[in-house]
């Protein structure tokens, strides 16, 4: 039996090669959203957010029926975070997010929370200029809010309908629908600190969904299946929480997995369910016309967990959650007395859960969730190069007046459905030529069509060799002084002189991206040194830092330590010579030469990183722990 479990684990790492999880998208959703606190937040809990709406004469809904799908959603979420215990994680000292609400429909000026459904003032203009066709977004009244305040203020805009696609009447609203419920939850989930995430319905193809259902002709919804928080995923996973899920209907695995179990064929229409107790006990109970048959799991080990790194209610407790996907090695045992090793993959694949037989070389489904890949129609409206975009980012360097250029380099997206993103790159110079003794300004195309990794360094580019045309290659990667630089290469073959090039040249260097910016990528932004807390820990020890890198407290099982308010600085380099990488110094500010220091690396992409914190007596100097830190967005 010991053979067979270990050739399962094997089998079963060769199954999860594939990405394990629901993780954090790019821009094309109904907004492009970088996850911020949770907008509403207090300590007991007791305070209700104040919230009106007003709404355009042709929307289509009425006022009764938006006051519904309001309270509804807001309290689908508040709900939500008890049913998954998330209150319980958090201690009555900590911060907890707003779960009641009062909502007016006539607004008096003073509301924290205000819905726009199709109108807008010249706030939300502005901010409706930063997207590109949006059905809705959400945005705080002072982008600076975005972490410090417990208790901040916004909005959250809806499109008035037949405003995004008028020649296709899109979007439709009628309360028939799910589609603009599912559009306010989605919103409310960014008031409630979450990020975008695949498989619920904080995902970002909602637009794309949105797109198909909001058409006057529309036959299929998609967005139906994102009428509630969990579509294919948790997105937050209880994993001491009562389930019950039912299969897919009409598979043909479900009657080879009834035959594997049973030793025999399934008699009228077959289904499956899995109820599980949290990790107590495990079963599948097959029904078909002979009654009930139930398989119970033994749970063997957990063999793989892995964290999505797109936050959950951000600012619950101060600390932000984390979506995590876990695989166990179990076994069921047939009613012959037969053991057969099974995987059970819990919020993986884009799957809330499947079970899966590992034998020999091959694994046979038991047990799975739904799956959902629609085919979206194009729009025959959408947007070409043609159009005037509004640009995505922009690179920013400004030398004015004093004796230079303002230099932006500004990256414009084109998304067509059912198709990856394209981006142009122009290059704009405006101010005065000292040398030429003439104003400037002027707009370079650098390059069109290109396809981007937006991880650091930036590069796009788009080839169009070996026929006629040349390579262009734009890279923009970030200097040890914070700043960008911006670098073109082009490679192909001249004609004319019958030979082959390929030069690189500096656009320009000191380029900043000026924040803040929602409609920015996400990915451009490392939240370890991007002025959110950052949160360390290693067994008994705790080390908070502060938003603005300056201080750091350390405890000690819960506890303060003598000597742990710490001061901070950011370095580069640190005491093991590693000289072109940002550290994070942190250290009491003591004039004897006792206390604690800690070195947190800043220059790792994402929310998570990692320390070393250490502690200096008179006798001198001694490693404490290796530190595990988290990075909230902000």
């Amino acid at each position: 039996m010991k053979t067979t479990l270990l050739f399962s684990i094997s089998l079963l790492f060769t199954l999860l090669s594939q990405p394990l999880m629901a993780g954090p998208e790019g821009s094309g959703g109904s907004d492009d959203f970088t996850p911020v606190s949770a907008w509403f937040r207090s300590y007991d809990n007791t305070r209700s957010v104040k919230a009106c709406f007003e709404v355009a004469p042709d929307f289509g809904v009425s006022e009764v029926e938006l006051t519904e799908m309001v309270r509804s959603s807001f309290n689908l979420w508040s709900s939500y975070l008890l049913e998954k215990k998330l209150l319980e994680k958090v201690s009555e000292y900590d911060l907890k997010i707003a779960t009641s609400l009062e909502l007016k429909s006539n607004c008096q000026g003073n509301e924290e929370l205000k819905f726009y459904f199709g109108t807008q003032d010249s706030k939300v203009s502005q901010a409706k200029s930063q997207y590109e066709k949006p059905f809705g977004f959400a945005e705080l009244n002072n982008p600076n809010q975005r972490f410090q305040d417990v208790w901040s203020s916004g909005y959250i805009w809806i499109a008035n309908s037949k405003s995004i696609y008028p020649e296709e009447g899109i979007p439709t609203w009628n309360s028939s629908t799910n589609s603009l419920r599912a559009l306010i939850l989605h919103e409310l989930g960014h008031v409630f600190g979450n990020g975008h995430v695949s498989g619920t319905v904080m995902t970002a193809d909602l637009a794309k969904f949105l797109t198909n259902d909001t058409r006057p002709s529309a036959k299929v919804s998609f967005v139906s299946a994102y009428d509630s928080i969990d579509s294919l995923v948790e997105l937050v996973p209880c994993y001491d929480c009562k389930v019950s899920y039912q299969s897919e209907s009409g598979r043909d695995y479900l009657v080879e997995a009834y035959r594997l179990l049973t030793l025999r064929n399934p008699v009228g229409r077959l289904f499956a369910t899995f109820n599980g107790d949290g990790l107590g006990s495990q079963e599948i109970v097959f029904t078909d016309g002979t009654g009930e048959h139930r398989f119970p799991i033994q749970l063997v080990d957990l063999i793989v967990s892995q964290l999505d790194d797109t936050p959950r209610f951000l600012g619950l407790g101060g600390i932000p959650f984390f979506s995590e996907g876990r695989s166990y090695l179990g076994e069921i045992q047939t009613p012959e007395g037969h053991n057969i090793v099974v995987a059970i993959n819990i919020n993986m694949n884009q799957q809330k859960l499947s079970v899966k037989a590992l034998q020999g070389k091959e694994s046979k489904i038991l047990f799975q969730t739904g799956s959902f890949q629609p085919s979206i129609p194009a729009i025959k409206s959408e947007t070409t190069w043609g159009a005037t975009l509004k640009p995505s980012f922009i690179f920013v360097k400004d030398e004015r007046p004093r004796d230079g250029l303002l230099i932006e380099i500004a990256f414009t997206k084109k998304e067509e459905v059912g198709k990856d993103p394209l981006y142009s790159i122009t290059m704009k110079k405006v101010g005065y030529d000292r040398i030429k003794k003439t104003e400037v300004n002027e707009t370079t195309v650098i390059a069109e069509n290109l396809t981007c990794d937006l991880s650091e360094p930036i590069v796009c580019s788009v080839d169009k060799r070996p026929v006629d045309g040349i390579l262009t290659e734009i890279t923009i990667g970030k200097a040890h002084d914070l700043t960008y630089t911006a670098i073109v290469r082009r490679a192909g073959y001249d004609r004319i002189h019958k030979k082959k090039f390929d030069n690189t040249e500096t656009l320009a260097k000191g380029l900043l991206l000026p924040r803040p910016s929602l409609h920015r990528p996400a990915s451009f932004w490392n939240p370890i040194f991007s002025g959110a807390p950052i949160f360390c820990k290693s067994g008994k020890w705790d080390l908070r830092i502060s938003s603005n890198r300056k201080t750091a407290t350390l405890t000690e099982s819960g506890e303060e330590v003598q000597f742990g308010n710490l001061s901070c600085q950011v370095v580069i380099g640190n005491k093991e010579n590693v000289k072109t990488k940002r550290f994070l110094q942190c250290r009491t500010p003591h004039v004897a030469d006792v206390g604690f220091s800690a070195w947190i690396e800043l220059d790792i992409p994402g929310v998570k990183t990692k320390g070393k914190l250490s502690e200096t007596t008179f006798a001198g100097s001694r490693e404490l722990a290796e530190l595990e830190c988290v990075g909230a967005i902000n």
